[in-house]
């Protein structure tokens, strides 16, 4: 999905209080999938599950003149949520197998921007953030049973790479007392759980394998203002550009088997 928020191509603003341009996304995804299967001779089970983000959150003053006795917030945010689960589970008198694939796959790209020859001055602060704070949660499972033999098997991954990017750029502005901010952060929290489980009289095997794979781009800049065609970037309080990464990854894998001969 695509979320948009934005001042573009205004000559002049005159605001007595606050400007909030803001973008957010707070979807929420849940995918689940589940087999189970008995056979006399062979039992197969077998469930794959897969949610995929692919949003795009934008929040942009372009080419826009303003002015405001108040204070100016460009701000984007991604906070959404998926939930992955598939469970595969067999059984049968000679052999059984079972097995559960469960992926959740994330490609967020979040912009905050103040670009393209605007011209800003206010009274107040200058807020330009840019926030991804999306969680994924992956179970996967695979259980089997059997008199001879059985093989279980359960596979986990969250894959996830995200931009997010909070900028100034080729732009004049000016803010207060209260400061100028540009803040860019990535704060995910990725679980991963994986479980195989298998039982038989003969032979028996269990396994689980969980994948958390992060690479983020996270980026806060002021840019081609300063200098540059008469642009200039000015506060009359703090200055702070800020990049961060604070995501939680957290990856647990369990495999069981038991057996009177082979485990």
């Amino acid at each position: 999905s695509t979320v948009s928020a934005g001042i573009f191509n205004t000559n002049i603003i005159q605001a007595d209080g606050d400007v909030d341009v803001t973008a957010t996304d707070d979807s929420y995804l849940f995918g689940l999938s589940g087999s189970v299967a008995y056979g006399k001779t062979l039992g197969l089970g077998a469930a794959f599950a897969l949610n995929h983000f692919n949003n795009t959150v934008n929040a942009r003053v372009d080419n826009t003149q303003l002015r405001s006795t108040g204070s100016l917030r460009v701000k984007a945010q991604e906070s959404g949520w998926s939930t992955t689960a598939a469970a595969g589970g067999a059984g049968s008198q000679k052999l059984a197998i079972a097995g559960a694939v469960s992926i959740t796959e994330m490609n967020n790209t979040v912009t905050a921007e103040i670009s393209n020859g605007s011209d800003v001055s206010v009274d107040d602060e200058v807020v330009v953030e840019a926030k991804d704070t999306t969680k994924a949660v992956n179970l996967a499972g695979g259980l089997s049973f059997s008199s001879k033999g059985s093989l279980g098997a359960g596979v986990g991954a969250n894959l996830q790479e995200n931009t997010v990017t909070a900028s100034i750029d080729s732009s004049s502005v000016s803010s207060g007392t209260e400061g100028l901010y540009v803040l860019a952060t990535a704060e995910n929290a990725l679980v991963n759980i994986s479980v195989g489980g298998s039982g038989a009289t003969k032979f028996a095997l269990g396994g689980a394998l969980s994948i958390n794979e992060l690479k983020n781009t996270v980026n806060a800049s002021i840019s081609n203002s300063i200098g540059t065609n008469g642009l200039s970037v000015s506060s009359g309080g703090d200055v702070q550009v800020s990049a961060s990464d604070a995501s939680t990854v957290v990856a647990v894998a369990g495999g069981g088997a038991g057996s009177g001969k082979l485990a």
